[in-house]
């Protein structure tokens, strides 16, 4: 038996007066949405999900999945090319749930890195606290620069001493050495 387009078992159930294969109609929509989930589950790109979508128009069972595969392949991309702030804007638009239960180990792998790279770039360019986040975390990649932006905005801060407990090399002590001695003559004057 040749299967109908969804359209006509909608199309049946709306125009329907007697109404008798309602039930059948539902279960033959349910049949075409599986099918298309698994071609898509199966084929497993961007465009497979965009099909998905499309072909669906609003009413398959899968449609928040769908797009979440989208928005983590798309995310895997963006790493593979190199810019992880835009793979971890993709990542985040999954809900934790959906990463969690559906992502490789791959994903969580690129992921954590991605998220790291992100915080560290707020840190970089941010304010204490925002230091103080990244060096909160249990990340290393980028820890020696975190540290050195704190002891600079400690420094800008005119709080040498604690300037100098994150200056972890000869240069960044002498560079809060230096930042006191000319917050010093500029207080004399």
């Amino acid at each position: 038996m040749k299967s109908l387009p969804y359209e006509s078992y909608e199309h049946y159930k709306q125009e329907s007066v007697l109404r008798e294969y309602v039930s059948d109609a539902d279960s033959r929509i349910n049949l075409i949405d599986v099918k298309a989930w698994k071609e898509a589950r199966k084929t497993n790109t961007v465009s497979s999900f965009r099909k998905y979508i499309d072909e669906n128009n609003g009413r398959g069972a899968h449609l928040e999945d769908a797009q979440n595969y989208i928005y983590m392949i798309t995310a895997r991309g963006n790493y593979y090319r190199k810019d992880m702030l835009a793979a971890y804007d993709y990542y985040r638009k999954c809900p934790d749930g959906f990463i969690s239960e559906n992502s490789t180990a791959e994903d969580k792998l690129i992921l954590k890195e991605c998220e790291e790279y992100y915080y560290f770039q707020k840190a970089a360019s941010g304010t204490i606290e925002d230091c103080d986040y990244y060096l909160s975390q249990k990340w290393y990649h980028y820890w020696s620069e975190v540290r050195n932006r704190k002891m600079q905005l400690l420094c800008e801060q005119h709080d040498y001493d604690r300037a100098m407990d994150y200056a972890d090399t000869p240069s960044s002590k002498k560079f809060v050495r230096n930042a006191r001695k000319q917050w010093k003559k500029a207080v004399k004057q």
